[in-house]
């Protein structure tokens, strides 16, 4: 047990070091050996728990969209729960924050060197990011039915993720501008699905 658990110890140290280097560089130029280096772990070790820095990047994606959906789910209130519209954007801006707060983020899952594996462990955060958002609608407002509910969430969260991208890839940052047209967007497609009228839960 003790092995096991000084084992996920130094996966974890690994990634973390792949998060601090993402930092201020750009995927292409960090290898498997400078992130053992930060980790303080032999690079021959390293190799024992990744086989590459594509696979520690992967893992760092997935890590991200365990905290994307705990900041998500997180409860609301005030203007928050105006509307279900005022809903989803809220929470949206909350993942933005998140991106804000640790920039390489921003590299790992928006940039353009972004490797097609570590773009499909963002596919399935997403996938279950718009299950979550569709929960989470649903227990403040009483969403009508929709087909394919969680399927729907998750394009909007895709179209949303789009402008994200294409702001942080032009201007090397998430703009202001690209923020509130990718949140239009979404919504604009939810709308499809949602009138913009539908009741509160317990009011």
């Amino acid at each position: 047990m003790k092995h096991y658990a000084k084992g996920e110890e130094r996966r974890l140290k690994l990634i973390l070091a792949a998060e601090t280097l993402l930092e201020n560089e750009d995927l292409p130029d960090i290898t498997m050996h400078r992130i053992a280096a930060e980790a303080d772990i032999p690079s021959g070790s390293a190799y024992h728990f990744f086989k590459g820095a594509n696979e520690v990047f992967a893992a760092a994606a997935g890590r991200f969209g365990e905290q994307l959906i705990g900041d998500i789910i997180s409860p609301y209130s005030g203007t928050a729960l105006e509307n279900w519209r005022s809903l989803f954007e809220h929470a949206a801006r909350r993942g933005v924050a998140l991106y804000q707060r640790k920039p390489g983020y921003c590299r790992l899952i928006l940039g353009s060197t972004t490797a097609p594996a570590i773009k499909a462990t963002d596919r399935q955060n997403d996938f279950e990011l718009g299950a979550q958002f569709a929960e989470l609608m649903d227990s403040y407002f009483v969403l009508p039915e929709i087909d394919q509910r969680e399927l729907r969430f998750f394009h909007a969260i895709e179209i949303f993720d789009l402008f994200l991208s294409l702001s942080f890839q032009r201007h090397g940052a998430l703009t202001p501008e690209m923020i509130d047209d990718g949140l239009s967007a979404s919504i604009s497609y939810l709308r499809q699905f949602i009138p913009d009228r539908i009741p509160r839960r317990g009011v």
